[in-house]
């Protein structure tokens, strides 16, 4: 791991933690333990850090981050040295097999996060946002890249750590994965149930992505614990801020305010329910509010560039929908009601890669019903079934966009897991089997990544990267300056060449209408000065007399 990684990473933790540990002490929520107020710190400092970067590109000061973050690490440190008494030697007990087999996995989840990212979904816009961000130095909409209307808070940590020199930008998504693993314990804790690790076989394979997943599952996980603190104002005003936190990381996260302050006055605000849940409401809004009025400001439209019909959004209606349309089976009742179950055995429909995880879900909803201490189970269901209530009737249907739901619904899925393994003797071979395999998965995944990573560095990216090696001759041999490139691709992230993909849901230069027609689609690319394009040999198929073949690559994949 190069220097610039660990200086890069090292410094934004350290003052992420100094900053959410002085939020957290102002606010003074209730919390005992040490391990869940770390845990809580270090995610309301992510998030601050996040609205903070946001502010910062708003008038195009993004490059101080590169001194403001050492200058808080600096500070964080000064204060830990200067307040604690002593190194204190934590009394190590021996780990329960659950335990250890999670601590193997969260390992080589981050053992696996130190190679280069390959995720497809990480390369099409989150890390070419995050590589504008940094050209530019600014948070701006960018046409080229329409989907950096979305919520940014994770593309600004990546730009951060970009604009100190790190490369590794999956090292964000292993840390996040550690700070998930300790909230949702600590949340287990708080139910008085065992710790509830049967979620990570699925999360933790984004451990090697640069996705917002983790984020949103993060502060939705510390929102939801906040929850069950002993009811104070502090307990209601930290709710507020975690929730705000969701929502600034992603769409999908965009119902979490709404859920969780609609349970404060029932939970943490229970003494104090209107002026708790006010404030909680005012928080929320402050810390989750930025991306969704700058897009009200640009597009008239706070979630540009979905819901098309509202406002002027970036893409054409038609993309919108049809991209809206891509998945699942429709939106209508009774689809809601049959989803959760093709969530179980058709995850090809809903673009997830495996679908032995997904009926962890209904386990949850199960336990949580079956609970006789609903009171307990109840906030805790409500804000999972708002998620997926918003993800099926207005957002697009890909079950990634359930995985906060589905880390909190495994709390409730691992007790029943528990309860039939103690009280039926038959059922325990299947269950150990289940569990093992699925942590396995995830171990096995880490270590392979990690050893194909450090057997070649040189050659992980061309073996692991789709069109990796015609990027790399398009790196050497164009003029960044001179050249720009349109590709029907999308996995392009690592194309240091000013490039465009020209599918419609993901670009607001040229309109749907023009790539359907081969003269209009060469007149738009003359207008928006592309000079080379990079596909298949049938892409740009009508536009054989304009183009001149300077690089071929038959073994491309």
């Amino acid at each position: 791991m190069a220097v610039a990684d660990v200086w890069a990473f090292g410094t934004l933790l350290i003052a992420a933690f100094g900053l959410g540990t002085a939020l957290l002490s102002a606010l003074s929520p209730p919390c005992e333990d040490r391990t869940e107020f770390a845990a809580l710190a270090a995610s309301a400092g992510l998030g601050t850090m996040g609205v903070l970067l946001g502010l910062l590109g708003l008038f195009g000061s993004l490059h101080a981050a590169r001194f403001l973050i050492p200058l808080g690490a600096a500070t964080t440190l000064m204060r830990i040295a200067k307040r604690s008494p002593g190194p204190t030697w934590p009394v190590l007990h021996r780990p329960s097999p659950g335990m250890a087999l999670l601590i193997m996995m969260v390992a080589a989840a981050l053992l696996g996060s130190i190679a280069p990212v390959t995720d497809i979904d990480s390369l099409d816009y989150p890390i070419p946002i995050a590589q504008h961000l940094v050209r530019y130095g600014e948070w701006r909409f960018w046409p080229d890249q329409a989907l950096s209307a979305y919520p940014l808070s994770q593309e600004l940590l990546e730009a951060a750590v970009l604009d100190a020199g790190a490369r590794r930008l999956g090292l964000l998504s292993g840390v996040e994965v550690v700070l998930v693993t300790v909230l949702l314990w600590s949340l287990a804790r708080r139910l008085a149930r065992e710790y509830a690790a049967s979620w990570l076989p699925a999360a933790a394979f984004l451990a090697s992505s640069a996705k917002e997943d983790m984020l949103v599952i993060a502060m939705t996980v510390a929102a939801t614990l906040v929850l069950y603190l002993r009811p104070s104002l502090g307990a209601a005003t930290a709710a507020g801020l975690f929730a705000g936190f969701a929502a600034g990381a992603k769409y999908s996260g965009a119902v979490v305010p709404v859920a969780v302050i609609a349970c404060v006055p029932f939970c943490c605000g229970r003494n104090r329910r209107l002026t708790s849940t006010m404030v909680a409401a005012a928080v929320a809004a402050a810390s989750g509010g930025l991306w969704y009025f700058m897009n009200l400001l640009r597009f008239g439209n706070p979630v540009a560039p979905l819901l098309p019909g509202l406002g002027h959004p970036p893409l054409a209606a038609s993309a919108i929908q049809e991209w809206l349309n891509g998945w699942g089976y429709g939106h209508g009742p009774l689809e809601a009601i049959l989803t959760p179950i093709r969530l179980t055995y058709d995850l090809q429909a809903f673009g997830s890669r495996g679908n032995w995880i997904n009926p962890l879900p209904l386990l949850g909803v199960f336990g949580a019903v079956a609970d006789r201490r609903r009171q307990v189970a109840l906030p805790l269901l409500f804000i999972s079934l708002c998620i997926y209530s918003v993800w099926f009737f207005m957002g697009y249907q890909v079950a990634r966009m359930l995985l906060p739901a589905t880390a909190l619904l495994s709390v409730p899925a691992a007790d029943v897991l528990i309860r039939f393994w103690r009280r039926f003797r038959i059922v325990r071979y299947p269950i150990g089997m289940v569990v093992a395999l699925s942590a396995g998965v995830v171990i096995a995944v880490g270590f392979i990544r990690a050893e194909r990573y450090l057997i070649d560095p040189g050659g992980f990216l061309e073996r692991e990267t789709m069109h990796y090696a015609d990027i790399d001759w398009m790196n050497k041999h164009l003029d960044p300056s001179r050249h720009r490139v349109a590709t029907w691709f999308k996995t392009c992230g690592y194309l240091e060449i000013p490039w465009m993909t020209l599918l419609p849901n993901y670009q607001a230069e040229i309109r749907p209408e023009e790539t359907g027609d081969p003269q209009r689609l060469y007149a738009a690319l003359k207008r928006q000065g592309f000079t080379h394009l990079f596909g298949r040999p049938d892409d740009f198929a009508g536009l054989d007399d304009a183009q001149i073949l300077v690089h071929s690559n038959p073994a491309s994949r």
